[in-house]
This record gives C-alpha cells, structure tokens and sequence, in this order.
C-alpha cells in the first residue's frame, strides 16, 4: 500500500543571479496555498512553512480513502473470497516523512484491529531507497530480503498469512515490480495483493483502488487510439495483399522468382495472419468499450480466471481495462506486427536474392533457407528472453487453459479480452 494524499510547504531555493518572475510568482502562490491560516497565526512564513515539511499531514481526502480502503479490505476477507488473513502493518518510519505512518494508523483505525494495536516500523521502505538495492542476488534484492525479514515476525502465528506494508514511492513501487518481475502502478491509498505462494512464482491476485472516474474514461481513450492504430495497419496491409495474390496468379512473375516462389507463398501466409490478428486486435478492443453495466459473468466460475488478470471484485473496472490493454497489445498486436515485417522482409528478399534470369543480374542468389531463417531466428531470440515469463504462466494456468471449452474461450485466455471474473 502507497501512503495517502498529503500535504507538503516548500520554500523554493533562491538561486544566485537574478531570479525569473516565473519562480517568484510559483514561490508565492505555493506559500499562499500552504496553509489557509498561515497570515494570521503571528508565526513567521518560513518557520511555520519548515514545521509542516518536517511534519507531513495527510489531507482529509486522504485520509478519507485510506478509512474506505481498510474497510473495503476487512468486507472482502471477511467474506471469504481470498485465503489471506491480516497479521499486521509494516510501515516506513522517518520522522522527516510522517505520511506512511500516519496512513498506518488510519488504515488500523478504518480495519479495526482493536485497541492498543500499533504498526510495526520499518527502516527499508523510504524515499532514501535506491535502485542498487533491487540488484537480486541469489533470486532476492537487498530491499526484498529486507522487507521479508522485518515481516516475518508478523506472521508467526500460523493462522496469520498476510501483511500490509506501506511506504513511499517510488519504494513501494520498487518492492512490488521486483516480487513481480514487472513494473506495477500504484496510487496513493492503493491496496495490492500480491500472493507470494502463487504456482509458478509471486502473482498480484487483486486490487482496492481509491475512486477516480477520470482514470477510465482516460483508459477508454487511449484503447480507442489503439484500436485505430490496428484499423489502419490491417487496412494498408489487405490493400497490399491485393496486389501481393495479384503477382502470384502470373505465372511469368513466378517464373522469374526462380527458386525464391515458395518464400513468397511463406511471405504471403505471414501477411495473411497478420491481418487476421490485427482485425482481432480491433475486435477485442472494442470489446473492451463495452460500458461496464454490460459486463457478464460466465457460469464457468472464477476458478478459470487466467492468472495475468486481477478479480473483480474487488478490483476496479480501471484495473480490468489496463491489464486487458496490455495483455491485447503484447499477445495481439505486437504479434501482428513481427509478423507483417516478417512478410515484407521475405517479400523483398525473395525479390532482390532470387536466382539470376540474365547477364545483368548483379545480386548473387541466396537460398531461400537462409532468407526464412533470419525471422525464425529473431523469434526464437524474441521468445528465448521471455523464457521465464511463458514458463511460469504455463505453470500457473495450463490446467484452466484446458478447461477452457472450445478454441475461442482458449484464445481469450491467452490473449484477452477476460471481463469480470470469468467474461
């Protein structure tokens, strides 16, 4: 969990030379907007400023989420929709930085742990944190080890197998993309679960986001840009291919290829599906559009749901959308894409190596092995460097994948788009 919304003075450094109207006029409007009584406290501007940078509050929006989120979060354990049970609060201690605490001790009081209860401090979870300490040696970085040890005693009683750390960016973020091996986003007041037993390796089971409508608005933005970006591919790419299957119904043009025709026709298949996952890519987006009120659950149960998506709930609508985003583009589109420049790469190859017709042919012929291996090759790079990732998603989803009944639910669990628990 990232620490709440707060609020912060600073005083702007005063730089040598002449100062711009832009900095002062910034200096003066951020002193101003500090504190409502600040002018008529008799206390000097700087001290007063210096107090609050030393004692960070949280605001009442803050403070507000933090209270839903805790309460969101002992609603959901307490139905027994996740096997995790809280056995404490970690959080960054710093007496220049009081945030974490502050939303330690508000996500307590909104949880109800019960009176007397006090968060355990943690030295690791700081803005002071470095990148050096992500550097994993023996599967561990410094800073997971570290968070793990101090944790460890909070969860010693075996009925208890969950704790809610809280820090500070961009610590926290760290913390979370290094048990992942991925970059996740987290805002302020955000809960994230991440189950470090998971098969095949740590896995982010779900989310308890604070409320932002402008954050899925903004998601369905950016997928219909997407979407455009795969209508005007696949349009430019059929365009293509009319000519393409034009040149090889002539058979005087497929004479001259020589020995070169069948890297054409492998050229030509290349083209083909690129297409074919590019108008997928469009369709699965615009699946996505769909408006929330009309997402429907399956009666396959949540037991099938794939592994790269977070439940719902109590994950948000915005979280469904950003990892069905991600999960279309690597699994759909990018596919597409490797393919269509591997079929212009075969295409002008064919062409510019294929074997001499005359005396004027300067270009030495090059077998059409060694043409058609220049993509495979990049493939196998491509898929030698996601080795871990294909693993462990095997390891984790093979026996849903199965379950999946029919080859269009298979593919959706593969390569999205997955609504709800079970779309």
């Amino acid at each position: 969990m990232r620490h709440a919304k707060h609020t912060r003075g600073r005083l702007k450094t005063k730089p040598k030379g002449p100062t711009p109207l832009d900095d002062i006029a910034s200096s003066l409007q951020e002193m101003a907007q500090s504190s409502s009584a600040l002018w008529g406290s008799g206390v000097s501007a700087a001290s007063e400023l210096s107090d609050q940078t030393k004692k960070a509050v949280l605001t009442d929006r803050g403070r507000y989420e933090t209270l839903v989120a805790a309460k969101r979060l002992k609603e959901f354990l307490s139905e027994g929709n996740a096997k995790a049970t809280l056995g404490g609060v970690l959080y960054y201690d710093d007496p220049e930085a009081t945030e974490a605490e502050e939303t330690a001790k508000m996500f307590c009081k909104g949880f109800e742990f019960g009176t007397g209860y006090i968060p355990t401090k943690s030295p690791s979870l700081g803005p002071k944190t470095l990148p050096s300490d992500l550097r994993k040696r023996k599967g561990e970085s410094p800073l997971e080890r570290a968070v793990k040890k101090e944790a460890g005693g909070l969860v010693a009683d075996k009925e208890k197998n969950a704790v809610l750390v809280v820090g500070h960016q961009p610590a926290i973020g760290w913390l979370a993309g290094a048990l992942l091996d991925r970059p996740v986003p987290i805002v302020q007041s955000e809960i994230l679960c991440i189950d470090l037993e998971a098969t095949g390796g740590p896995a982010l089971r779900w989310c308890i986001s604070p409320p932002d409508e402008t954050v899925l608005q903004a998601l369905q933005d950016k997928i219909k840009s997407k979407m455009g970006l795969a209508n005007l591919l696949s349009g430019f790419i059929t365009a293509g291919l009319g000519v393409f299957l034009g040149m090889l119904a002539d058979d005087k043009k497929m004479k001259a290829l020589g020995e070169q025709a069948p890297v054409v026709f492998i050229a030509a298949a290349c083209l083909l599906l690129a297409v074919a996952l590019y108008l997928r890519t469009m369709f699965s987006y615009d699946t996505l559009l769909m408006p929330v009120r009309f997402w429907a659950e399956s009666s396959s149960g949540t037991s099938h749901r794939p592994q790269w998506i977070v439940a719902r709930p109590p994950s948000g609508a915005h979280w469904i959308l950003y990892q069905n985003m991600l999960r279309i583009w690597q699994w759909q589109f990018i596919p597409a894409t490797f393919l269509t420049l591997s079929g212009l790469f075969l295409l002008l190859s064919s062409v510019a190596f294929g074997t001499p017709t005359n005396a004027h042919h300067v270009n030495s012929p090059i077998s059409p092995v060694i043409i058609v291996s220049v993509p495979v090759a990049i493939l196998l790079l491509i898929l030698s460097a996601k080795t871990k990732d294909i693993v462990r998603g095997v390891r984790r989803g093979w026996r849903n994948f199965w379950a999946c009944h029919g080859l269009v639910p298979k593919f959706r669990y593969l390569c999205g788009p997955w609504l709800g628990s079970e779309d």
